[in-house]
């Protein structure tokens, strides 16, 4: 499962604080223990089980999320754990008793959004630390006034990503007019916000500015995508060297599987006062497989490979963030939302989402509750769409696309009815008929787009048409004199050149009969009618009535189709309760799916179809049986 956080709300109230839980999936499965002893206030060594998965520059929750005097600590930044021991970079705040879990948290903020729709572009509303002694952190918003909410984890600890510090045999000297630089890949895209080389200084090399690059053939070219200055005095002068963190002001992101270059350069040096960068020189091959070492010896006008080498890097980043939750209404979540439905259901057997039953697990299952409940009736009124625009009509075109939530995209099982403007219904033909009705008829479409004064016309396959003869593109007609049937060019009469611009795909006809539609078929995607659309019916509406396809369940706000949340409730509880007991039944597992078959029947009973029924009464002959 993914990493992400999830926004508590409400359900129909608003005014209410944000909630962001601290979830399981936050806790590093692979970095748990605990306390041996018990620990006082203001200490900096936790003394634990074992260190396994701990290391330096890590975020700590000491406690369990909610619990009173939890809190959260980051591990040292320079010294690592080492035999039962941890050591914070600070003092802790409160006393803990041996026995208290100490978790790794995989971030240490949280990064809250809005934005107007789901998909649209966010708005930072603010960073908040993740608050340890209470079940959720809490944010009062008071600048929304509509739109969505977005929550994700930030860990602004420093996370290496690229990096070579081991093997170092040798320098990289950066004096009069030579830069060095190291290029690299990263392998997953972050943001970079410094770099550790490993340098020291001869004499007092002044100011120097370290940068980062993109390249071209491996080498830096263009502006800096970011940069800064650092003064070389303060290095040591002790080989072989010190670790130096240059951060850079601002971040800037890169990109996965993309080569950048790391240069160090600066003004004020010479052959008395320069700097020294480690580096490994390796006969048998460089050690960093993503990147070389590279020098340039006219201030970077050029740059060349420095063969079998490569210089001690660690590239950083303090921006490393989670994929945003899932939206979360400003209004509060509905009760058809997926989110008010498996929350409802967790209740009614007093449960959490879990790695069981997880977020993911109920999506699918309320897709599998709504497939079993739809299948019950061929077609649902709350599945309609009626009187719905799908496209505008263009002179000499006889297509267009079926709309994106059409339930069968390829029959007619979901159409109703489709019609041009306020004309009547078109007449739905099968396959069969409809090549009966083009029977004669040459067509195509545009491979390339034609402009004014164009002589030839390309088609994706001129094949089936004529030697010459007379073309229908759009509103214009042209006469051919030449077909080209290997390249599809159909060059035209020497006194006809292209009108007007006809763009690629553009349907075009030989024999072609425009005016307004009265058949209709439908295949690949796409609606066709005939006669092709002629001049005193184009720029109508296409309208259409047909009934929608389920749509799957991605987000806690998605809503369901079905109009009464019961039944998803009932299947949910059912299916986790289920899921819970390995498969095998019990009576309340039997009670639950019971009272998810009741709400189904109920709904169909209160279901109306929006169509016509014509009861034909059974008459009795009273006179023959006896009656009156």
């Amino acid at each position: 499962m993914q990493t992400r956080p999830k926004i508590l709300m409400r359900y129909g109230r608003i005014n209410l604080p944000i909630r962001v839980p601290i979830i399981d999936e936050l806790v590093d499965p692979l970095a748990q223990t605990f306390l041996v002893n018990n620990t006082t206030g203001g200490s900096t060594n936790l003394v634990v089980a074992n260190i396994i998965g701990f290391e330096i520059n890590q975020v700590l929750l000491i406690g369990e999320p909610g619990n009173e005097n939890s809190e959260i600590v980051f591990t040292s930044s320079v010294t690592a754990p080492t035999g039962s021991t941890i050591t914070t970079n600070s003092g802790i705040l409160f006393p803990h008793a041996a026995n208290t879990p100490v978790y790794r948290l995989l971030f240490n903020k949280i990064e809250l959004s809005t934005a107007l729709t789901t998909g649209g572009s966010k708005t930072v509303l603010n960073t908040v630390n993740i608050v340890a002694d209470s079940p959720t952190t809490d944010y009062n918003d008071l600048v929304a006034t509509g739109g969505y909410y977005f929550a994700r984890f930030l860990s602004t600890l420093q996370q290496i990503y690229e990096f070579l510090y081991t093997g170092d045999n040798d320098v990289a000297i950066e004096n009069t007019g030579q830069w060095q630089g190291q290029s690299f890949a990263p392998q997953v895209a972050h943001t970079i916000n410094g770099v550790i080389l490993k340098l020291y200084r001869v004499g007092n090399p002044g100011t120097l500015t370290l940068s980062v690059y993109a390249t071209s053939g491996g080498f830096p070219t263009g502006s800096p995508l970011v940069t800064t200055t650092f003064d070389g005095n303060v290095l040591t002068a002790v080989s072989p060297g010190e670790n130096k963190t240059i951060t850079f002001a601002a971040g800037t992101p890169l990109t996965a599987g993309v080569t950048y270059a790391i240069v160090l350069s600066g003004a004020t040096q010479d052959l008395t006062n320069y700097v020294n960068w480690r580096r490994d020189n390796a006969s048998s091959g460089a050690t960093y497989p993503r990147g070389t070492a590279i020098v340039s010896l006219d201030n970077g006008a050029t740059w060349i490979n420095v063969a079998n080498t490569d210089n001690m890097f660690q590239e950083f980043s303090t921006e490393n963030y989670s994929p945003y939750s899932d939206p979360a209404p400003y209004n509060g979540y509905t009760l058809l939302s997926a989110r008010s439905c498996i929350d409802k259901a967790l209740m009614m057997i007093n449960k959490k989402t879990s790695e069981v039953l997880s977020d993911e697990y109920s999506f699918a299952e309320i897709d599998n509750c709504q497939t079993e409940c739809l299948r019950e009736f061929k077609r649902w009124s709350f599945m309609q769409s009626f009187d719905t625009i799908i496209g505008e009509t263009e002179t000499g075109t006889w297509k267009v696309a079926a709309p994106d939530d059409l339930d069968d995209q390829v029959t007619y099982r979901s159409i109703y009815n489709f019609r041009i403007g306020k004309e009547p219904d078109m007449m739905w033909v099968d396959k069969e008929e409809w090549d009966a009705i083009i029977s004669g008829i040459a067509y195509s479409t545009l491979a390339v787009q034609a402009n004014p004064g164009d002589p030839t016309l390309t088609l994706v396959s001129s094949k089936d048409f004529t030697d010459e003869g007379t073309i229908q593109v759009g509103p214009n007609q042209y006469s051919w004199t030449a077909n080209n049937r290997t390249t599809n060019v159909l060059t035209l009469n020497g006194s006809t050149l292209v009108l007007a611009i006809a763009p690629v795909n553009q349907d075009v006809f030989q024999y072609a009969n425009l005016g307004w539609p009265s058949y209709w078929s439908i295949w690949g995607g796409f609606i066709y009618h005939w006669p092709a659309i002629g001049s005193s019916y184009t720029h109508r509406n296409y309208y259409m009535d047909y009934y929608k396809k389920q749509t799957m369940i991605q987000h806690d706000s998605d809503n369901i189709v079905l109009p009464d949340p019961t039944v998803v409730q009932y299947f949910l509880a059912w299916k986790f309760l289920l899921r819970l007991n390995n498969g095998e039944t019990n009576d309340a597992i039997t009670g639950m799916y019971n009272n998810y078959i009741l709400r189904r029947e109920k709904m169909k009973q209160k279901e109306s179809i929006n169509r016509n029924f014509i009861l034909n009464p059974d008459i009795v002959d009273t006179y023959n049986t006896g009656g009156y």
